[in-house]
């Protein structure tokens, strides 16, 4: 029996060794596609709490939804900060003048402008400006979540991706449908 516990932890500590060097393994572009993401996230929820504030007047569903982003987008901004620092890489991407590693991490950013149309909107007007908006910010997202799956070799990365390929579709689905209506 003792050799029978010794050999089953023996297994035990070889997989976690296997899967945390697989989860160590990793290339620029999982770098940039995690340095872009952040930034992204962070994005998402600064518009959340925008639909979140009293002062927008989003109705029920907006607000519903924007809460579900923020709690889902939070966590995952804290999870790809601790990635960066384990690989021991920077929180934010080098500005280095070349735009397909830009085009990768910055894919569905808004600009000033966009974020902007959204001030002194409210009700109605807000929701249809937020939804637009936040369509083309996860369509983005979606775009940086293919590109990694054909360009990244981090296992935990992969996951991510095929996490935000899945809710953010749904997502845009919803909002899709709420606009329609």
């Amino acid at each position: 029996m003792r050799k029978l516990v010794i050999a089953a932890m023996s297994l035990t500590v070889f997989l976690a060794a296997c899967g945390s060097s697989e989860a160590s393994k990793f290339n620029d572009a999982d770098v940039v596609f995690v340095q872009g993401m952040i930034a992204h996230h962070d994005q998402a929820i600064l518009m959340s709490d925008m639909a979140l504030a009293d002062s927008a007047n989003a109705s029920t569903s907006v607000t519903d939804l924007a809460q579900r982003i923020k709690d889902a987008q939070n966590p995952e901004v804290s999870m790809m900060k601790s990635w960066l620092s384990t690989w021991d890489m920077p929180m934010q991407m080098e500005s280095t003048g070349d735009s397909s590693m830009g085009d990768m991490g910055h894919g569905g950013l808004m600009s000033d402008s966009e974020m902007a149309s959204m001030d002194g909107k409210m009700g109605s007007e807000f929701d249809k400006t937020w939804l637009e908006l936040m369509i083309k910010h996860h369509q983005g997202a979606l775009d940086m979540a293919n590109a990694i799956k054909q360009d990244g070799m981090n296992s935990d990365v992969m996951n991510l991706a095929d996490q935000i390929i899945s809710g953010q579709s749904a997502e845009i689905a919803e909002m899709e449908q709420m606009l329609n209506r």
